[in-house]
C-alpha cells in the first residue's frame, strides 16, 4: 500500500471509509486521511490492536501467542506516537491550501511478521520462546458469530494471510519512524 495506490477495501468497515473518502472529495472542507497499520504502543487496546490481543498479552502471562493470521507474512505496523505526530503534522500542511483539499498521507509504519514481533516480545520478556499458532481463517469465521473483534478480524482476512505491505512516503520519512520494537515494548 502506498499513498497512491488505489483505494481498495476488502470489507464492510473498508467500504464505509472509502464512501467517506468519497464524500470528503466532494464537499469544500480541507481534510486528511492518515492511514495506518496495526497498532503498537503504551496506549494500545486488545480491542485497537490484533499484537496486543493476540501476541504481547498472552506471552506476558506465559500463554502461547494465537494469531488470526499466518506469522510469516509482512504486516504493516505503525506505532501511536507515530499516527499522532501524522495527524499533527498533517493538519499543518492543510493550513494554506485551497479549500476542499484532501490529502490521503500514509502514517511512518514498518512491516515486521508477526513471527517476529512473538520473538521479540519472548526476547524481551526472557521466556521461552515460541512460535505463535496460526488459527486457520474458518475459525475466525465460527467465532465472529459469538465475538465481535473476530468477525472483523475474518472480515480483513485478506490482509492477515497474505503480505500486507505499507510503503512509506516523503511524509512519513520526513516525520521519521519508530521502531517496531520500541512500540512492542511500551505495550509490555
Amino acid at each position: 500500500m502506498t499513498e497512491s495506490s488505489p483505494f481498495a477495501p476488502v470489507e464492510e468497515k473498508g467500504r464505509i471509509r472509502q464512501q467517506l473518502m468519497e464524500a470528503r472529495l466532494e464537499h469544500p472542507a480541507t481534510s486528511a486521511s492518515i492511514i495506518a497499520g496495526d497498532l503498537l504502543g503504551r496506549s494500545a487496546q486488545p480491542w485497537s490492536s490484533v499484537v496486543k490481543m493476540c501476541i504481547t498479552t498472552p506471552i506476558a502471562k506465559w500463554h502461547r501467542a494465537i494469531v488470526p493470521a499466518r506469522s510469516d507474512v509482512a504486516h504493516g505496523i505503525t506505532v501511536i506516537e507515530d499516527l499522532a505526530a501524522a495527524m499533527i503534522r498533517a493538519a499543518q500542511l492543510l493550513e494554506d491550501v485551497p479549500a476542499g483539499t484532501h490529502r490521503r498521507l500514509i502514517a511512518p509504519s514498518s512491516n515486521p511478521t508477526l513471527g517476529e514481533i512473538a520473538e521479540f516480545t519472548h526476547e524481551h520478556l526472557g521466556t521461552r520462546p515460541r512460535r505463535p499458532l496460526s488459527l486457520p481463517r474458518w475459525t475466525t469465521r465460527v467465532a465472529g458469530v459469538f465475538e465481535r473483534s473476530m468477525y472483523e478480524l475474518n472480515q480483513l482476512a485478506p490482509i492477515w494471510y497474505s503480505p500486507c505491505v505499507i510503503e512509506t512516503g516523503e511524509f512519513a520519512k520526513d516525520l521519521g519512524t519508530t521502531d517496531w520494537r520500541e512500540g512492542v515494548t511500551q505495550m509490555l
